[in-house]
Protein backbone atom coordinates (compact mmCIF):
# COMPACT_ATOMS: atom_id res chain seq x y z
CA UNK A 1 0.00 0.00 0.00
CA UNK A 2 1.38 3.43 -0.91
CA UNK A 3 2.24 5.25 1.96
CA UNK A 4 1.99 8.77 0.80
CA UNK A 5 -1.68 7.57 -1.19
CA UNK A 6 -2.64 6.72 2.85
CA UNK A 7 -1.41 9.89 3.88
CA UNK A 8 -3.20 12.47 1.53
CA UNK A 9 -6.73 10.71 2.29
CA UNK A 10 -6.15 11.09 5.86
CA UNK A 11 -4.46 14.50 6.28
CA UNK A 12 -6.35 17.21 7.13
CA UNK A 13 -4.45 19.16 5.05
CA UNK A 14 -5.85 17.53 2.08
CA UNK A 15 -8.26 19.55 -0.36
CA UNK A 16 -11.09 18.49 -1.36
CA UNK A 17 -9.61 18.84 -5.19
CA UNK A 18 -7.15 17.05 -4.79
CA UNK A 19 -8.56 14.31 -3.23
CA UNK A 20 -11.39 13.81 -5.44
CA UNK A 21 -8.10 13.82 -8.36
CA UNK A 22 -6.50 11.11 -6.21
CA UNK A 23 -9.71 9.06 -6.12
CA UNK A 24 -10.33 9.19 -9.75
CA UNK A 25 -7.09 8.13 -10.66
CA UNK A 26 -6.82 5.27 -7.77
CA UNK A 27 -9.95 3.94 -9.15
CA UNK A 28 -8.25 2.01 -12.20
CA UNK A 29 -5.10 0.81 -9.18
CA UNK A 30 -4.66 0.64 -5.65
CA UNK A 31 -8.06 2.26 -5.00
CA UNK A 32 -9.97 -0.59 -6.06
CA UNK A 33 -8.63 -2.93 -3.21
CA UNK A 34 -8.11 0.03 -0.92
CA UNK A 35 -11.57 1.30 -0.07
CA UNK A 36 -12.67 -1.49 1.43
CA UNK A 37 -9.85 -1.71 3.66
CA UNK A 38 -10.28 1.43 4.95
CA UNK A 39 -14.37 0.97 4.92
CA UNK A 40 -13.54 -2.06 7.67
CA UNK A 41 -10.72 0.18 9.56
CA UNK A 42 -13.41 3.17 9.82
CA UNK A 43 -15.91 0.62 11.14
CA UNK A 44 -13.46 -0.41 13.73
CA UNK A 45 -12.89 2.85 14.88
CA UNK A 46 -16.27 4.31 15.20
CA UNK A 47 -18.46 4.89 17.87
CA UNK A 48 -21.23 2.60 19.10
CA UNK A 49 -23.39 2.30 15.77
CA UNK A 50 -26.89 4.46 16.01
CA UNK A 51 -29.70 4.27 13.61
CA UNK A 52 -33.01 5.98 13.33
CA UNK A 53 -35.96 5.32 10.83
CA UNK A 54 -38.77 7.31 10.65
CA UNK A 55 -41.97 5.44 8.51
CA UNK A 56 -44.88 8.45 8.72
CA UNK A 57 -48.20 7.21 6.71
CA UNK A 58 -50.56 10.50 5.07
CA UNK A 59 -53.89 11.15 6.44
CA UNK A 60 -53.96 9.44 9.25
CA UNK A 61 -52.92 6.26 11.60
CA UNK A 62 -56.31 4.87 13.31
CA UNK A 63 -55.49 3.19 16.73
CA UNK A 64 -57.52 0.19 16.15
CA UNK A 65 -54.86 -1.22 13.49
CA UNK A 66 -52.17 -1.14 16.57
CA UNK A 67 -54.52 -3.01 19.29
CA UNK A 68 -53.95 -6.33 20.46
CA UNK A 69 -56.03 -8.35 22.05
CA UNK A 70 -54.97 -8.36 25.03
CA UNK A 71 -54.70 -4.26 25.19
CA UNK A 72 -58.04 -4.24 24.32
CA UNK A 73 -59.57 -6.24 27.03
CA UNK A 74 -57.46 -4.16 29.35
CA UNK A 75 -58.85 -0.98 27.70
CA UNK A 76 -62.40 -2.18 28.38
CA UNK A 77 -61.62 -3.01 31.67
CA UNK A 78 -60.56 1.00 32.38
CA UNK A 79 -63.16 2.58 29.89
CA UNK A 80 -66.60 3.45 30.68
CA UNK A 81 -67.59 1.84 27.90
CA UNK A 82 -66.65 -0.95 26.06
CA UNK A 83 -64.65 -0.06 22.69
CA UNK A 84 -66.69 -2.43 20.51
CA UNK A 85 -66.34 -1.39 16.81
CA UNK A 86 -64.91 1.56 17.63
CA UNK A 87 -61.39 2.53 15.86
CA UNK A 88 -59.93 5.87 17.98
CA UNK A 89 -61.41 6.63 21.47
CA UNK A 90 -58.97 9.24 23.08
CA UNK A 91 -62.03 10.25 24.47
CA UNK A 92 -62.24 8.04 26.51
CA UNK A 93 -59.58 7.80 28.41
CA UNK A 94 -60.30 7.52 32.48
CA UNK A 95 -56.99 6.31 33.55
CA UNK A 96 -54.44 8.58 35.64
CA UNK A 97 -51.27 6.36 35.10
CA UNK A 98 -49.48 5.03 32.27
CA UNK A 99 -50.93 1.86 31.35
CA UNK A 100 -48.01 -1.01 30.59
CA UNK A 101 -49.86 -4.00 29.13
CA UNK A 102 -48.11 -7.20 28.05
CA UNK A 103 -48.67 -7.69 24.71
CA UNK A 104 -47.06 -10.80 23.05
CA UNK A 105 -49.64 -11.33 20.83
CA UNK A 106 -49.15 -7.69 18.94
CA UNK A 107 -48.83 -9.29 15.71
CA UNK A 108 -53.04 -10.37 16.50
CA UNK A 109 -53.75 -6.80 15.80
CA UNK A 110 -55.52 -5.66 12.54
CA UNK A 111 -52.60 -4.03 10.76
CA UNK A 112 -49.85 -5.95 12.25
CA UNK A 113 -49.80 -9.72 10.76
CA UNK A 114 -45.98 -9.20 9.30
CA UNK A 115 -45.29 -8.40 13.05
CA UNK A 116 -45.32 -11.99 13.41
CA UNK A 117 -41.61 -13.63 14.73
CA UNK A 118 -40.73 -9.61 15.82
CA UNK A 119 -43.24 -9.01 19.05
CA UNK A 120 -40.95 -9.50 21.58
CA UNK A 121 -38.55 -6.33 20.18
CA UNK A 122 -41.74 -3.87 19.62
CA UNK A 123 -43.78 -1.81 21.52
CA UNK A 124 -47.18 0.16 20.69
CA UNK A 125 -48.01 3.61 21.91
CA UNK A 126 -51.18 5.04 22.41
CA UNK A 127 -52.23 8.22 23.90
CA UNK A 128 -49.76 10.97 22.80
CA UNK A 129 -50.73 13.93 21.54
CA UNK A 130 -49.03 16.65 19.63
CA UNK A 131 -51.84 19.74 19.27
CA UNK A 132 -48.91 22.50 18.46
CA UNK A 133 -48.91 19.98 15.13
CA UNK A 134 -51.99 20.91 14.03
CA UNK A 135 -54.14 18.56 12.33
CA UNK A 136 -56.94 18.05 9.61
CA UNK A 137 -55.73 16.29 6.17
CA UNK A 138 -51.66 16.86 6.83
CA UNK A 139 -49.34 18.74 9.03
CA UNK A 140 -46.79 18.95 6.48
CA UNK A 141 -43.87 18.94 8.92
CA UNK A 142 -45.65 19.23 12.34
CA UNK A 143 -45.09 15.39 13.29
CA UNK A 144 -41.85 15.20 13.12
CA UNK A 145 -40.87 18.83 14.02
CA UNK A 146 -43.87 18.85 16.98
CA UNK A 147 -44.45 22.27 15.57
CA UNK A 148 -47.20 24.10 13.06
CA UNK A 149 -46.03 24.83 9.76
CA UNK A 150 -47.09 27.67 7.71
CA UNK A 151 -48.00 28.85 3.97
CA UNK A 152 -45.82 25.27 3.91
CA UNK A 153 -43.04 27.37 5.79
CA UNK A 154 -41.51 24.78 8.74
CA UNK A 155 -41.65 26.12 12.28
CA UNK A 156 -38.73 23.90 13.68
CA UNK A 157 -36.19 21.51 12.58
CA UNK A 158 -37.39 18.10 12.48
CA UNK A 159 -36.18 15.31 14.45
CA UNK A 160 -34.49 13.39 11.76
CA UNK A 161 -32.35 16.22 10.67
CA UNK A 162 -31.14 16.66 14.84
CA UNK A 163 -30.43 12.79 14.89
CA UNK A 164 -28.32 13.10 11.58
CA UNK A 165 -26.80 15.72 13.13
CA UNK A 166 -25.64 13.45 15.79
CA UNK A 167 -24.85 10.23 14.09
CA UNK A 168 -24.95 11.19 10.27
CA UNK A 169 -20.92 12.19 10.09
CA UNK A 170 -20.42 8.34 10.83
CA UNK A 171 -21.62 7.65 6.91
CA UNK A 172 -21.48 9.13 3.43
CA UNK A 173 -24.70 10.52 3.84
CA UNK A 174 -26.08 12.00 6.67
CA UNK A 175 -29.69 10.97 6.02
CA UNK A 176 -31.71 9.53 3.18
CA UNK A 177 -35.52 11.42 2.97
CA UNK A 178 -36.83 8.22 0.32
CA UNK A 179 -41.05 8.66 0.09
CA UNK A 180 -44.38 8.42 -2.12
CA UNK A 181 -46.98 11.35 -3.09
CA UNK A 182 -49.71 12.02 -5.46
CA UNK A 183 -48.04 14.13 -7.94
CA UNK A 184 -45.57 13.48 -10.11
CA UNK A 185 -42.86 15.44 -8.27
CA UNK A 186 -38.62 13.70 -8.02
CA UNK A 187 -38.28 15.88 -5.12
CA UNK A 188 -41.16 17.47 -1.80
CA UNK A 189 -40.02 19.98 0.82
CA UNK A 190 -43.67 19.65 2.49
CA UNK A 191 -42.11 16.73 4.86
CA UNK A 192 -38.54 17.46 7.05
CA UNK A 193 -36.60 20.23 7.88
CA UNK A 194 -33.36 21.37 8.81
CA UNK A 195 -34.36 24.59 11.17
CA UNK A 196 -37.35 27.05 11.29
CA UNK A 197 -37.99 28.23 7.76
CA UNK A 198 -35.50 25.34 5.82
CA UNK A 199 -37.59 23.08 4.67
CA UNK A 200 -35.40 20.00 3.52
CA UNK A 201 -35.80 17.65 0.38
CA UNK A 202 -37.56 14.40 0.59
CA UNK A 203 -36.87 12.25 -2.90
CA UNK A 204 -40.04 10.94 -4.21
CA UNK A 205 -39.04 8.71 -6.89
CA UNK A 206 -37.50 5.33 -5.94
CA UNK A 207 -35.77 5.22 -9.36
CA UNK A 208 -33.78 8.56 -8.71
CA UNK A 209 -32.94 7.93 -4.98
CA UNK A 210 -31.65 4.68 -6.49
CA UNK A 211 -29.04 6.83 -8.74
CA UNK A 212 -28.40 9.39 -6.26
CA UNK A 213 -28.07 7.06 -3.27
CA UNK A 214 -26.36 4.50 -5.14
CA UNK A 215 -24.57 6.14 -8.42
CA UNK A 216 -21.03 4.21 -8.45
CA UNK A 217 -23.23 0.72 -8.07
CA UNK A 218 -25.63 1.48 -10.51
CA UNK A 219 -24.37 4.38 -12.69
CA UNK A 220 -20.66 4.83 -12.74
CA UNK A 221 -19.75 7.01 -15.39
CA UNK A 222 -22.33 9.39 -14.70
CA UNK A 223 -21.21 9.17 -10.72
CA UNK A 224 -17.53 10.16 -12.38
CA UNK A 225 -18.35 12.64 -14.82
CA UNK A 226 -20.22 14.43 -11.65
CA UNK A 227 -17.15 15.11 -9.47
CA UNK A 228 -15.53 16.82 -13.09
CA UNK A 229 -18.81 18.84 -12.99
CA UNK A 230 -18.12 19.34 -9.21
CA UNK A 231 -14.15 20.61 -10.13
CA UNK A 232 -14.91 23.05 -13.27
CA UNK A 233 -17.79 24.51 -11.27
CA UNK A 234 -15.37 25.25 -8.43
CA UNK A 235 -12.52 26.52 -10.76
CA UNK A 236 -15.05 29.14 -12.27
CA UNK A 237 -15.80 30.19 -8.43
CA UNK A 238 -12.43 30.82 -7.66
CA UNK A 239 -12.11 32.65 -11.14
CA UNK A 240 -14.92 34.95 -9.98
CA UNK A 241 -13.76 35.82 -6.76
CA UNK A 242 -10.78 37.64 -7.77
CA UNK A 243 -12.74 40.49 -9.39
CA UNK A 244 -15.04 40.41 -5.65
CA UNK A 245 -12.79 41.26 -2.90
CA UNK A 246 -15.13 41.81 -0.47
CA UNK A 247 -18.64 42.90 -0.92
CA UNK A 248 -22.59 41.02 -1.20
CA UNK A 249 -21.32 39.64 -4.73
CA UNK A 250 -18.25 37.97 -2.98
CA UNK A 251 -20.00 36.58 0.08
CA UNK A 252 -22.94 34.62 -2.42
CA UNK A 253 -19.73 33.70 -4.50
CA UNK A 254 -18.08 31.92 -1.19
CA UNK A 255 -21.48 30.68 -0.48
CA UNK A 256 -21.70 29.10 -3.83
CA UNK A 257 -17.80 27.55 -3.12
CA UNK A 258 -18.98 26.33 0.21
CA UNK A 259 -21.88 24.49 -1.04
CA UNK A 260 -20.21 22.64 -3.96
CA UNK A 261 -17.36 21.80 -1.57
CA UNK A 262 -19.91 19.81 0.73
CA UNK A 263 -21.15 18.47 -2.92
CA UNK A 264 -17.71 17.53 -3.87
CA UNK A 265 -16.79 15.98 -0.31
CA UNK A 266 -19.55 14.13 -0.38
CA UNK A 267 -19.11 12.32 -3.43
CA UNK A 268 -15.59 11.62 -1.88
CA UNK A 269 -17.14 9.96 0.56
CA UNK A 270 -19.39 7.97 -1.58
CA UNK A 271 -16.79 6.92 -3.93
CA UNK A 272 -14.58 5.60 -1.32
CA UNK A 273 -17.33 3.52 0.28
CA UNK A 274 -17.37 -0.71 -0.91
CA UNK A 275 -21.12 -1.38 -2.75
CA UNK A 276 -19.76 -4.74 -3.37
CA UNK A 277 -22.13 -6.11 -0.92
CA UNK A 278 -25.24 -4.18 -0.40
CA UNK A 279 -28.69 -5.92 -1.82
CA UNK A 280 -29.55 -2.81 -4.28
CA UNK A 281 -32.85 -3.54 -5.80
CA UNK A 282 -33.32 -2.60 -9.71
CA UNK A 283 -35.42 0.12 -11.34
CA UNK A 284 -38.60 -0.32 -11.05
CA UNK A 285 -41.83 0.90 -13.52
CA UNK A 286 -45.00 1.68 -11.65
CA UNK A 287 -47.63 4.30 -10.55
CA UNK A 288 -49.23 2.31 -7.30
CA UNK A 289 -47.87 4.34 -4.70
CA UNK A 290 -47.69 1.20 -2.40
CA UNK A 291 -45.27 -0.26 -4.81
CA UNK A 292 -43.04 2.51 -4.96
CA UNK A 293 -43.23 2.55 -1.27
CA UNK A 294 -42.17 -0.69 -1.18
CA UNK A 295 -39.21 -0.22 -3.05
CA UNK A 296 -37.88 2.97 -1.25
CA UNK A 297 -38.03 0.94 2.05
CA UNK A 298 -35.91 -1.75 0.28
CA UNK A 299 -33.32 0.99 -0.72
CA UNK A 300 -33.41 2.26 2.80
CA UNK A 301 -32.58 -1.07 3.90
CA UNK A 302 -29.50 -1.09 1.98
CA UNK A 303 -28.17 1.63 2.23
CA UNK A 304 -28.51 1.29 6.52
CA UNK A 305 -27.16 -2.19 6.07
CA UNK A 306 -24.48 -0.93 4.20
CA UNK A 307 -22.72 1.55 6.15
CA UNK A 308 -24.48 5.17 3.82
CA UNK A 309 -26.41 6.50 6.54
CA UNK A 310 -27.67 6.06 10.16
CA UNK A 311 -30.85 8.02 9.39
CA UNK A 312 -33.89 7.69 7.11
CA UNK A 313 -37.18 9.19 6.55
CA UNK A 314 -39.61 7.15 4.98
CA UNK A 315 -43.19 9.69 4.51
CA UNK A 316 -46.17 8.32 2.13
CA UNK A 317 -48.91 10.63 1.09
CA UNK A 318 -47.88 13.36 3.74
CA UNK A 319 -47.21 16.62 2.64
CA UNK A 320 -49.29 19.41 1.54
CA UNK A 321 -53.12 19.09 1.00
CA UNK A 322 -54.07 16.95 -1.96
CA UNK A 323 -50.71 15.14 -1.83
CA UNK A 324 -52.54 12.99 1.16
CA UNK A 325 -54.89 11.75 -1.62
CA UNK A 326 -53.05 8.51 -3.19
CA UNK A 327 -54.98 6.63 -5.81
CA UNK A 328 -53.83 2.53 -4.70
CA UNK A 329 -53.82 0.96 -7.79
CA UNK A 330 -54.10 -3.21 -7.65
CA UNK A 331 -57.04 -4.89 -5.64
CA UNK A 332 -57.93 -1.40 -3.77
CA UNK A 333 -58.16 0.83 -6.98
CA UNK A 334 -59.27 3.52 -4.75
CA UNK A 335 -58.45 7.52 -3.60
CA UNK A 336 -57.50 7.50 0.25
CA UNK A 337 -59.29 10.38 0.52
CA UNK A 338 -62.79 8.95 -0.71
CA UNK A 339 -61.79 5.39 1.24
CA UNK A 340 -62.08 7.75 4.33
CA UNK A 341 -65.20 9.53 3.47
CA UNK A 342 -67.12 6.30 2.43
CA UNK A 343 -65.67 4.81 6.61
CA UNK A 344 -66.33 7.92 8.39
CA UNK A 345 -69.01 7.72 10.83
CA UNK A 346 -69.88 10.64 13.77
CA UNK A 347 -69.31 7.65 16.55
CA UNK A 348 -66.10 6.48 14.91
CA UNK A 349 -67.70 2.81 14.86
CA UNK A 350 -67.74 0.79 11.78
CA UNK A 351 -66.85 1.95 8.53
CA UNK A 352 -67.38 -1.67 7.51
CA UNK A 353 -65.20 -2.43 4.33
CA UNK A 354 -63.93 0.61 4.03
CA UNK A 355 -62.82 0.92 6.96
CA UNK A 356 -61.16 -2.95 6.45
CA UNK A 357 -59.23 -1.31 3.54
CA UNK A 358 -57.88 1.56 5.44
CA UNK A 359 -56.64 -1.01 7.64
CA UNK A 360 -55.39 -3.38 5.26
CA UNK A 361 -53.25 -0.25 3.14
CA UNK A 362 -52.26 0.22 6.44
CA UNK A 363 -50.31 -3.25 7.20
CA UNK A 364 -49.35 -3.37 3.79
CA UNK A 365 -47.54 -0.01 4.47
CA UNK A 366 -46.31 -1.18 7.85
CA UNK A 367 -44.93 -4.46 6.31
CA UNK A 368 -41.81 -2.14 4.83
CA UNK A 369 -41.21 -1.77 8.56
CA UNK A 370 -41.11 -4.55 9.88
CA UNK A 371 -38.98 -6.63 6.54
CA UNK A 372 -36.55 -4.11 7.29
CA UNK A 373 -36.92 -4.72 11.02
CA UNK A 374 -36.16 -8.66 10.46
CA UNK A 375 -33.24 -7.96 7.41
CA UNK A 376 -31.48 -6.06 10.18
CA UNK A 377 -32.09 -8.75 13.09
CA UNK A 378 -30.43 -10.63 10.48
CA UNK A 379 -27.19 -8.68 10.06
CA UNK A 380 -24.79 -9.07 12.46
CA UNK A 381 -23.50 -5.26 13.93
CA UNK A 382 -19.78 -3.94 14.33
CA UNK A 383 -20.31 -4.19 18.26
CA UNK A 384 -21.12 -8.28 18.21
CA UNK A 385 -25.25 -7.04 18.52
CA UNK A 386 -27.47 -7.49 15.45
CA UNK A 387 -27.91 -4.46 13.82
CA UNK A 388 -31.98 -3.81 14.68
CA UNK A 389 -30.56 -3.49 18.62
CA UNK A 390 -29.32 -0.39 17.18
CA UNK A 391 -31.73 0.94 14.81
CA UNK A 392 -34.60 2.67 16.48
CA UNK A 393 -37.34 1.92 13.66
CA UNK A 394 -40.90 4.19 14.08
CA UNK A 395 -44.05 3.95 12.80
CA UNK A 396 -46.38 6.95 13.07
CA UNK A 397 -49.37 9.02 11.20
CA UNK A 398 -48.53 12.62 9.77
CA UNK A 399 -52.01 13.99 11.31
CA UNK A 400 -52.68 12.03 14.32
CA UNK A 401 -55.54 9.44 14.94
CA UNK A 402 -57.89 9.36 11.86
CA UNK A 403 -58.77 11.29 8.95
CA UNK A 404 -59.40 14.97 9.74
CA UNK A 405 -57.44 14.39 13.00
CA UNK A 406 -57.89 16.28 16.09
CA UNK A 407 -54.11 15.50 16.55
CA UNK A 408 -55.59 14.35 20.28
CA UNK A 409 -53.64 10.89 19.60
CA UNK A 410 -50.64 9.55 17.75
CA UNK A 411 -50.54 6.00 17.86
CA UNK A 412 -46.95 4.54 17.08
CA UNK A 413 -45.08 1.22 16.22
CA UNK A 414 -41.70 1.30 17.73
CA UNK A 415 -39.47 -1.84 16.91
CA UNK A 416 -35.98 -2.34 18.09
CA UNK A 417 -33.30 -0.22 19.42
CA UNK A 418 -32.64 -2.20 22.98
CA UNK A 419 -29.24 -2.16 22.87
CA UNK A 420 -29.47 1.61 22.53
CA UNK A 421 -31.72 1.73 25.63
CA UNK A 422 -35.61 1.20 24.40
CA UNK A 423 -36.93 -1.31 26.39
CA UNK A 424 -39.11 -3.33 24.29
CA UNK A 425 -40.61 -6.92 25.46
CA UNK A 426 -43.70 -7.08 23.20
CA UNK A 427 -45.85 -4.21 25.12
CA UNK A 428 -48.70 -1.92 24.96
CA UNK A 429 -48.30 1.77 26.32
CA UNK A 430 -51.13 3.32 27.23
CA UNK A 431 -50.61 7.07 28.64
CA UNK A 432 -53.59 9.33 30.06
CA UNK A 433 -55.78 11.45 28.51
CA UNK A 434 -54.90 15.21 27.93
CA UNK A 435 -56.48 16.41 30.79
CA UNK A 436 -54.45 14.84 32.87
CA UNK A 437 -51.19 15.52 34.47
CA UNK A 438 -49.75 12.07 33.29
CA UNK A 439 -50.20 12.58 29.66
CA UNK A 440 -47.36 13.25 27.23
CA UNK A 441 -47.00 14.36 23.76
CA UNK A 442 -45.60 13.31 20.72
CA UNK A 443 -42.26 15.90 21.21
CA UNK A 444 -41.51 13.67 24.30
CA UNK A 445 -41.00 10.65 22.00
CA UNK A 446 -38.40 13.02 19.94
CA UNK A 447 -36.79 13.68 23.63
CA UNK A 448 -36.23 10.21 24.42
CA UNK A 449 -34.69 9.84 20.70
CA UNK A 450 -32.15 12.48 21.19
CA UNK A 451 -31.35 11.47 24.72
CA UNK A 452 -30.60 7.67 22.98
CA UNK A 453 -28.25 9.87 20.42
CA UNK A 454 -26.98 11.56 23.04
CA UNK A 455 -28.28 14.85 22.43
CA UNK A 456 -30.39 16.89 25.17
CA UNK A 457 -33.49 17.64 23.32
CA UNK A 458 -36.19 17.84 26.41
CA UNK A 459 -37.34 21.52 24.37
CA UNK A 460 -37.39 19.96 21.29
CA UNK A 461 -40.57 21.00 19.70
CA UNK A 462 -42.58 24.62 19.99
CA UNK A 463 -44.98 23.86 22.96
CA UNK A 464 -44.72 26.93 25.25
CA UNK A 465 -44.83 26.44 29.25
CA UNK A 466 -48.75 26.31 28.77
CA UNK A 467 -49.18 23.89 26.34
CA UNK A 468 -46.28 21.53 27.24
CA UNK A 469 -47.13 19.07 29.98
CA UNK A 470 -43.34 17.59 30.94
CA UNK A 471 -39.93 18.28 29.32
CA UNK A 472 -37.70 15.31 28.79
CA UNK A 473 -37.78 11.25 27.32
CA UNK A 474 -40.41 9.38 28.26
CA UNK A 475 -39.19 6.68 31.22
CA UNK A 476 -41.56 3.73 30.56
CA UNK A 477 -40.05 3.67 26.84
CA UNK A 478 -36.15 2.89 28.39
CA UNK A 479 -34.89 0.13 29.69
Amino acid sequence: MNNSLIKLLFSPKAVSLSRRSLLTGAASTAGLTLFPLLNQLALANTVKPRRFVFFVEGNGVEPITMLAPSARQALNNSFLNELASHRYWYEQYRHSAVMDIASPDLAEAKSLASLEGLADRASVVFGLSSKISGGGHSNFHGALACAKTSNLVPGGPTIDALLAAAVGSETPFDAMRLGVINSGASLDFGITALRRGKASPVVMNPNTARTIYFAPAVDAVGFSERAQVYDVIRRGIDSSLQHFPSGAERAKLEAYAESIDVLANRHDRVAGHSFATMDIPGAIDTADPLEKYAQQAKLATAALIGGLTNVAVLPIGSSGEGAFDLRYGGAYNINRHSLHHQAETKSGEGGGEFADMIHAITADKIKNMTDMAKALAATPDSDGEDMLANTVLVYLPDTGERHHSRAAEWPLLIIGGEAMGLKQGGRTLVYPGIKEDAHRQLSNVWNTMGHLAGLDLNDFGAESEQTRKALGPLSELMS
